[in-house]
């Protein structure tokens, strides 16, 4: 399932599923950010990716996979977003 957000000074939080992937992108086609991201794993840990452009790979976030809560804040814009939970779900 993807994850549509529109412009502006927005808030979004969702879950992602164990063992599943979400993608978040734009309800405009453009790129979005600058922005933050806290990416919330349950018992397992959750992995944020982005991509520059729709063509490009996806590349982890800074801080990689992670365990327990983390904020980054992406200053560039993106395509798109991918947010992967491994065994438990995780909150965006």
């Amino acid at each position: 399932m993807a994850i549509l957000i529109g412009s502006g000074r927005v808030s979004h939080r969702f879950t992602v599923t164990g063992d599943t992937t979400e993608t978040v992108t734009s309800s405009t086609g453009e790129t979005i950010g600058p922005l933050s991201v806290c990416l919330t794993p349950g018992a397992g840990t959750a992995l944020c990716e982005y991509r520059l452009h729709a063509s490009d790979a996806w590349k982890s976030w800074p801080a990689g996979t992670v365990s327990a809560e983390t904020t980054y804040r992406l200053n560039g814009a993106v395509q798109a977003l991918r947010f992967t939970a491994t065994s438990a779900a995780a909150t965006v």
